[in-house]
């Protein structure tokens, strides 16, 4: 089975679909908002890559050849997602087997292709999401973590809807600078997520009390820039002085985005870190993982 709708993924396991979109699927299913899509399995990047692997490193993307018969099944999948509606472009995910893992995150390693709007970056960005398994970086983080010789390891792409939001960022269940139960933590700033994730600038912090479901303090961050989607792609922004004096969620969102960690957290049954997007006024969830430290 190459390509599975989101909502189906769940059902195949995490071996088939990667721990990302496994989560995602899940969470789908019980009713959480998380953008629609499909995925590209970890037996079509077995398939389609094995006759490479003997290349690691050296590998790039211009050597792989797929068969016409695997294009048009994510030509059709693509097309069904998109569903001729104007304007619409999708992201794509990496989403390995072995990530977010509470011994190992792979957090940075893995390969998101944001604001796809052709078949032909579709494909150039799945072959970016296989090539990342085999860089030197992976590789060697693997070693380390004494992961390679346990399980091998196998690539899933995710393929969603793309959202544009007016802010993004991450929320912990538990507070994860002083371990404070009590305490869930959100870092936001404006547009797209990346820019709080790879700490490329200071976030809002907003801080939520678990038991009194009651915002306790939040402090406002410079916000320096923002990531933002454009006709070429993605840009880094200087941001206005209104938006940094701003904060970029109303602490009634704030208060929703910690509700939704909560129930995820219950779902999940431990602890976890959840990235997040508003767009208009609905909060998106983008992936959900366990805290890791």
């Amino acid at each position: 089975m190459n390509v599975v709708s989101l909502q189906m993924a769940s059902q195949l396991g995490i071996s088939m679909v990667g721990t990302k979109a496994y989560h995602l699927s899940s969470l789908m299913n019980q009713g959480f908002n998380v953008p629609n899509g499909f995925v590209v399995t970890t037996a079509a990047y077995r398939h389609y890559m094995q006759p490479y692997f003997h290349l690691g490193s050296e590998l790039r993307e211009e050597d792989i050849t797929l068969p016409e018969p695997f294009i048009q099944e994510l030509k059709q999948k693509y097309w069904t997602l998109l569903d001729k509606k104007e304007g619409v472009s999708v992201a794509v995910r990496s989403s390995g087997n072995m990530e977010d893992l509470s011994e190992a995150s792979f957090a940075g390693q893995y390969v998101t292709v944001l604001e796809v709007k052709t078949l032909e970056q579709l494909v150039s960005s799945l072959k970016k999401c296989w090539l990342c398994t085999l860089t030197e970086h992976v590789v060697e983080y693997l070693r380390l973590k004494k992961l390679d010789d346990k399980q091998s390891l196998s690539m899933a792409v995710l393929v969603q809807e793309m959202i544009h939001p007016r802010s993004a960022g991450v929320v912990f269940t538990r507070n994860p600078v002083n371990a404070e139960e009590e305490e869930i933590m959100i870092n936001a700033s404006i547009g797209l997520g990346e820019a709080v994730v790879s700490s490329y600038v200071t976030p809002d912090l907003f801080v939520v009390s678990r038991s009194k479901q009651q915002l306790i303090a939040k402090e406002l961050g410079e916000k320096e820039s923002k990531l933002q989607l454009t006709e070429e792609g993605t840009q880094w922004i200087d941001t206005s002085d209104q938006e940094r004096s701003s904060y970029s969620l109303s602490d009634n969102e704030a208060l929703q985005v910690a509700q939704l960690a909560l129930r995820i957290e219950q779902e999940q049954q431990y602890p976890v870190d959840v990235e997040f997007a508003v767009q208009q006024d609905s909060v998106f969830i983008l992936q959900a993982r366990p805290i890791t430290v």
